[in-house]
């Protein structure tokens, strides 16, 4: 039997000891063969009888079920939750983005947006995984893409140091970063970190 975890206040489950010793007294009155039920089943049971499922707690758990079928089953049908927003944006972070979205959207109880997360981190893809086994093209207009081909104008840049003029390779880099940046595929501050430590290289091996 799966175990399910209630959360009840000190006062609320002293008064439920109370009722089951009380309760066990008088099975044994009544001269029953058999041993009176647990206190976590007998407990488990008073509790849900006094507080019966509404309509639309019912709505929501079925909801939510459509939501993960829907994702859980989307590879039988030829597709895929992919994530991609790149290394700017964590696959953690645009998950709970989208659990959020959904919820406020149907309206929700906030306790569903961890679980619709849940979903979303476990079954979601990254970008750089959904590559074309006998071509080895990653998505089009992927983020993931995008990264590839800025670290490679960075490596044919840095290995083009030795007789390219180095502000102009600073200014590729440069430009190339803030294309990223305009794109959303990487961040303010890594952008300038990136772009500081390409300077920092640059130069020094132009002076060695």
């Amino acid at each position: 039997m799966p175990a399910v975890n209630i959360i009840i206040s000190e006062t609320d489950h002293k008064k439920l000891q109370e009722d089951y010793d009380k309760m066990t007294i008088a099975w044994v009155q009544q001269g029953r063969q058999s041993a009176p039920p647990p206190f976590e089943h007998w407990a488990g049971e008073r509790l849900i009888r006094a507080t019966p499922v509404s309509a639309d707690e019912i709505g929501q758990m079925r909801l939510f079920s459509a939501i993960e079928q829907l994702v859980t089953s989307m590879h039988l049908h030829g597709f895929c939750l992919a994530h991609v927003g790149g290394h700017a944006t964590p696959p953690e972070k645009s998950a709970l983005e989208l659990a959020q979205a959904l919820a406020r959207h149907f309206e929700l109880p906030a306790h569903y947006v961890k679980r619709l997360q849940d979903v979303f981190c476990y079954y979601q893809k990254s970008a750089a995984s959904l590559v074309d086994g006998n071509v080895g093209n990653a998505l089009l207009h992927s983020a993931a893409a995008i990264e590839r081909v800025y670290d490679d104008l960075l490596d044919r840049t840095t290995k083009a140091l030795d007789h390219l003029d180095t502000e102009r390779a600073i200014g590729r880099i440069e430009g190339a970063i803030a294309l990223l940046v305009s794109l959303e595929v990487m961040g303010r501050e890594s952008a300038m970190e990136k772009t500081q430590a390409f300077k920092s290289s640059a130069r020094t091996l132009k002076k060695s």
